[in-house]
């Protein structure tokens, strides 16, 4: 199944040089999907993965496991509860419950650490839907799609594929190069 994972992702991308892509994903397939996504940018360049589903420390386990070097990531940390920004080689943590506003400024830091060619992936729209409205969500990934265009950097809004997003969905389509379900 991953290969026609990987096979949707890569035909779907291939006309872009440093597509930004609203990824929808099935729930059922979730995380054999976020890991195919990430193996295709990482197969290109360095990047950050900012996670607001799963700690950094269990992605770099599970990413290690089927062949994703860690040093290829950059994470921001959405999850990890800290008393403050704390940051570290390979990683920051925003510890939980973060504000649109400090996600943005971690996600800028993070980016800027980079000065190769990079991309960004944001592990999920539909999380952030849990603990704002929607209409805050699509001001803040709307704003995170200009910055990566500024920045000339790749990458994947990623959520899961649900009729109470269609509305976040139809508002970001056109700041992104491309809708892709998997």
């Amino acid at each position: 199944m991953s290969t026609e994972l990987s096979d949707n992702i890569s035909s779907a991308l291939r006309d872009f040089d440093r597509p930004i892509v609203l990824t929808l994903i099935d729930p059922m397939r979730y995380q054999e999907a976020v890991l195919e996504v990430v193996k295709y940018f990482t197969a290109k360049s360095k990047g950050v993965y900012v996670t607001l589903n799963k700690p950094f420390s269990v992605l770099t386990k599970n990413f290690e496991k089927v062949g994703i070097s860690s040093d290829s990531l950059f994470f921001v940390d959405g999850v990890t509860n800290v008393p403050a920004l704390e940051e570290s080689a390979g990683h920051s943590c925003l510890g939980a419950g973060i504000d649109l506003s400090n996600l943005c400024i971690g996600i800028s830091r993070a980016v800027n650490k980079i000065q190769s060619e990079k991309f960004l992936l944001l592990d999920s729209l539909s999380t952030l839907l849990i603990y704002n409205d929607t209409k805050a969500v699509s001001k803040f990934a709307h704003l995170l799609t200009e910055k990566m265009r500024r920045w000339n950097t790749a990458g994947s809004l990623l959520t899961v594929e649900m009729n109470s997003e269609k509305d976040v969905v139809s508002q970001l389509a056109p700041f992104c190069d491309k809708v892709v379900k998997i």
